[in-house]
């Protein structure tokens, strides 16, 4: 079981080349994340932990890890406040 909030089941998502969009179908927003935003989007709707999607990234990108901590803290702020992941 994921220890981060579950998408919203009222948000679908799409990608298109490097990025994703996001829909949220109760508010008819559409949010775009960018390359990493829409990797951890995608490992976030599979359903993995914080220390996995994190796992993955370092792997995936050169990014020192304080750094990637910050971001991925940053962007699940973001997607509390658009709806599109379940409030904790």
């Amino acid at each position: 079981m994921s220890d981060l909030p579950p998408p919203s089941p009222h948000v679908v998502h799409r990608r298109i080349d490097d990025d994703v969009v996001l829909v949220n179908l109760r508010t008819n927003e559409i949010h775009a994340l960018n390359e990493t935003g829409a990797r951890i989007w995608e490992l976030l709707v599979e359903g993995r932990s914080r220390a996995a999607i994190e796992s993955a990234l370092l792997e995936e990108y050169d990014v020192p890890p304080t750094e990637l901590a910050s971001e991925m803290d940053t962007l699940l702020h973001r997607l509390r406040e658009v709806g599109a992941v379940e409030a904790s």
